[in-house]
């Protein structure tokens, strides 16, 4: 009798969780809950006009209070039970918190609770030694790598004879490591905001800079079709743009938009030229570009040639927009692997070959490498040929370039 109700105990003890209870269960019930609350969220008045009219309502005005406070403190209180520490306001005192710090915290919040999930699911693959206190240590600290479980997928050459590699594995991601960036001097803008463009200084220009803001200036967004949220911002930005410092100057229209319209191919261009094949790869040199003084090198080697090609590498892993990481360029003679990351505030001075109109720049599928550009380093591009486009535009049957 008592060999039954242990394995009762221990079937049961599998299939719950402390302050819990049954797991299946309380997955059942809370899913069933969210979905009501959303259903209940969507009922509410909507922010403007119905809201407004509500809200000129004493009752509800009270009723709104009430349940605010209350949805703060279950939240709090359910942050503090799983020991999230974040900057959650713990008694409102009848003052109603900045909706901008709660979603901050919120947001802090959640984070930390993904990060609990993540090291929870590396501690289950083997990618990480469990966290478990002994006599007040730590057996295995945040951030530090476990050895890896054994599967086909990291095992590297485990079972040739003589290899002195057959414990090592490779690891598809490394917590350990710090993301890149959280160095740059420029802070990513995740907000749903316009794109406004930031250039240093203009090389090759027709029409000088300061042109390019008066024009821009003169597209009064009251005067347009747009929401007054965006005109509002666009006021905004156009004002504190006039107050920076001339090296750094910010404006909304295309700073080489003027010199694009007017931009004719050169008459050696487009005449038929005979296929010139690149030298083979051992016979090609190459440079990895990682300092200003090689990227100096590199900026003076572009402007003295005829052509290049430019090749963008980005990611989007453990990043909202996602950045590029990698340049490539090549000339008729020499391959440059450009280091992004180190160099993304220095780049700006090859718009000195990129805005060239004499200078052609080659490149393939580049609808997003040319956003790319703009967006992560400053830098514009005059007179480019895309072989992608052209392929498309030939009827090609592939448009890969091997």
């Amino acid at each position: 009798m008592a060999d039954s109700m242990d394995v009762e105990d221990a079937e049961r003890t599998t299939d719950s969780l402390p302050g819990i209870g049954e797991l299946k269960a309380f997955t059942q019930e809370s899913f069933a809950s969210i979905v009501q609350a959303i259903k209940s969220a969507g009922n509410l008045p909507a922010a403007g006009e119905d809201h407004d009219f509500y809200y000129s309502f004493s009752d509800f005005r009270e009723f709104r209070t009430a349940q605010g406070a209350r949805l703060l403190s279950n939240i709090g209180n359910l942050l503090r039970h799983w020991r999230v520490h974040c900057q959650w306001p713990s008694d409102t005192h009848g003052i109603e918190p900045d909706g901008d710090e709660l979603l901050d915290s919120l947001v802090e919040a959640n984070d930390i609770i993904l990060e609990g999930v993540d090291n929870s699911l590396d501690e289950a693959a083997g990618l990480k030694k469990s966290t478990k206190v002994t006599n007040q240590t730590v057996t295995g600290a945040p951030g530090q790598q476990g050895t890896p479980v054994v599967c086909s997928w990291n095992r590297k050459k485990q079972n040739i004879p003589g290899s002195k590699d057959s414990n090592n594995f490779r690891f598809l991601m490394a917590k350990n490591i710090q993301r890149p960036q959280l160095r740059f001097k420029d802070k990513i803008d995740n907000s749903n905001t316009p794109f406004i463009p930031v250039i240093k200084r203009k090389p090759n220009a027709l029409r000088p800079l300061e042109m390019v803001e008066q024009s821009a200036s003169s597209l009064q967004p009251e005067n347009l079709l747009v929401p007054s949220v965006i005109a509002d911002f666009v006021h905004q930005e156009r004002m504190r743009g006039e107050g920076q410092n001339r090296s750094s100057v910010n404006c909304t229209a295309h700073p080489y938009q003027y010199e694009l319209e007017v931009f004719e191919p050169s008459k050696t261009q487009m005449k038929p030229h005979k296929e010139q094949l690149y030298e083979v790869f051992d016979k090609t040199p190459y440079t990895f570009v990682d300092t200003p003084e090689l990227l100096q090198e590199l900026s003076e080697h572009l402007n003295a040639v005829t052509e290049f090609a430019v090749d963008l590498e980005a990611h989007s892993y453990r990043s909202f927009q996602g950045f590029c990481c990698l340049m490539q360029i090549s000339t008729r003679n020499h391959d440059y692997l450009i280091d992004t990351l180190e160099l993304r505030h220095e780049l700006h001075i090859l718009n000195d070959s990129f805005t060239n109109p004499n200078i052609l720049k080659v490149l393939h599928g580049a609808d997003m490498d040319i956003g790319w550009l703009q967006r992560d380093f400053g830098i514009y591009v005059v007179n480019m040929f895309d072989t992608g486009q052209a392929a498309r535009v030939l009827n090609y049957g592939s448009f890969c370039v091997y």
